[in-house]
């Protein structure tokens, strides 16, 4: 089965299809589907696919460096390289970048991420981008009827809030019921969050903040929310901005490896 891209994602990929360039970045929102899509993208140019798998969720120096004789072999047909930029290490961005100055004959280069800024910008500028959309409201409801055509209408309204038009998100949704339990619950929390006082807020937070991946997930999914009420329900108050402005920048600091326990304390103050 074909990928579902959004309409203007599906046009990008046909152009680059194409012209094949050496190097391509793929980037988007978690949940968006990185890696399936430069499937498909080596499928449509008829390369095989060869993903580099992590060493300790690291893509080290060395497993860039034995790119170097993998991709200087005779090749019969293309070979599509997929790399998760995000785990390069900055001396394995350095090993890559010689590769991608003196491309080698018959290779592709696909380097994920979902934050360009954890790559160099001489990586970057060596690659051209191809930033994915998410679905349409309608896209995202053939994903969910070609998954199970008995969804009542109050879970398929959940299922396209809860992921957003982000198909590999949707499809996870779909296949585990715990998973969509798990995140109906944090929505309720997070619609609790924004209701609460500093101390309800406070006690909310409090199991999070030792746990900066879910402190984030967390931050995100209250602005998720906030973002549902004032942009689609016009739901639009000084509380409202007020409070997403100061997630928006608690989101930022945790980027940037702030303490989640200020972090926390600035949320709530």
């Amino acid at each position: 089965m074909q990928t579902l891209l959004h309409p203007f994602t599906e046009k990008e990929l046909d152009i680059l299809t194409a012209a094949t360039p050496h190097a391509i970045h793929v980037t988007g929102p978690k949940g968006i589907g990185l890696r399936q899509v430069a499937k498909e993208f080596a499928d449509r140019i008829n390369a095989d696919y060869r993903y580099i798998e992590p060493l300790e969720n690291t893509v080290s120096v060395d497993q860039v460096r034995d790119l170097y004789q993998l991709t200087r072999g005779r090749k019969t047909r293309p070979q599509a390289v997929v790399v998760s930029g995000e785990l390069l290490s900055t001396q394995a961005q350095h090993a890559l970048l010689k590769l991608l100055e003196e491309p080698p004959t018959g290779t592709i280069f696909i380097i994920t991420s979902h934050d360009p800024s954890a790559l160099l910008g001489t990586v970057l500028s060596r690659m051209q981008t191809l930033t994915l959309r998410p679905l349409s409201d309608k896209q995202s409801n053939q994903l969910v009827d070609a998954h199970s055509s008995d969804v009542s209408a109050q879970k398929r309204a959940q299922l396209m809030f809860l992921a957003g038009g982000l198909p590999a998100e949707l499809t996870r949704i779909l296949d585990s019921a715990a998973y969509f339990d798990e995140k109906v619950t944090h929505m309720k929390q997070a619609q609790q969050f924004i209701l609460s006082n500093r101390y309800g807020r406070l006690s909310l937070l409090r199991d999070y903040i030792g746990n900066r991946s879910g402190l984030q997930t967390y931050i995100q999914t209250v602005i998720k929310l906030l973002h549902h009420d004032i942009y689609q329900k016009k739901v639009v108050s000084e509380k409202h901005v007020d409070l997403l402005e100061r997630l928006e920048r608690a989101a930022t600091m945790l980027a940037l490896n702030g303490n989640t326990k200020l972090i926390a304390a600035q949320l709530v103050l």
